[in-house]
């Protein structure tokens, strides 16, 4: 139902990304890289190119379905890449950096979720501008409004995949860190 509908913890943890050590908070630099730079460059192309041609209009939709899919089916591989399970017992005193790191993790796999979750709200809206394009009796205004909107959700994808790629890798990183300490430790 579309009562069960609520975004607001996804925009949340998407504006409050983890950081190490200081724990999830808003960080103007993220903001600006998510959310200011695409707006001001879709704005920028706006003007450049007011109206995206029909002939890609089509095209658009397809692609924005597709990357939509593939978003969503990332999210099991992400989780499974991250993992997150957990001990039966208790971490001992002497596992606190075991502890600390999957308390990492699992902050790292939540902010790839909220990340992914909304490119996919993003493509998702972004159905809406490109089907307006179709509308032939817009003014010119509405549409290069609209092509904004569109070219906005574009780069906005693509910066949250980046983000995806390097929130993996920061985990890989840590986790082959931990297995050099640990081999280290069982060096003959």
């Amino acid at each position: 139902m579309a009562t069960d509908i609520d975004l607001v913890p996804i925009f949340y943890d998407f504006l409050h990304p983890f950081s190490f050590r200081e724990g999830r908070k808003f960080r103007l630099s993220h903001f600006a890289f998510s959310v200011l730079l695409p707006a001001a460059v879709a704005v920028w192309l706006s003007f450049k190119h007011p109206v995206i041609s029909e002939r890609y209009q089509a095209t658009l939709l397809v692609v924005f379905g597709a990357i939509a899919a593939v978003m969503t089916a990332i999210l099991p591989v992400v989780q499974y890449v991250v993992g997150v399970g957990l001990p039966a017992e208790r971490y001992k005193p002497t596992q606190h950096a075991a502890w600390e790191h999957q308390v990492t993790r699992l902050q790292v796999l939540r902010g790839l979720y909220s990340t992914i979750s909304v490119s996919v709200i993003l493509l998702v809206f972004a159905l809406i501008p490109a089907l307006l394009l179709q509308v032939q009796w817009l003014p010119g205004w509405a549409k290069q409004t609209t092509s904004g909107s569109i070219y906005f959700v574009g780069l906005a994808v693509a910066v949250s995949f980046l983000q995806v790629i390097s929130g993996v890798y920061i985990v890989l990183d840590a986790q082959a860190k931990e297995y050099d300490q640990k081999l280290k430790d069982l060096k003959p």
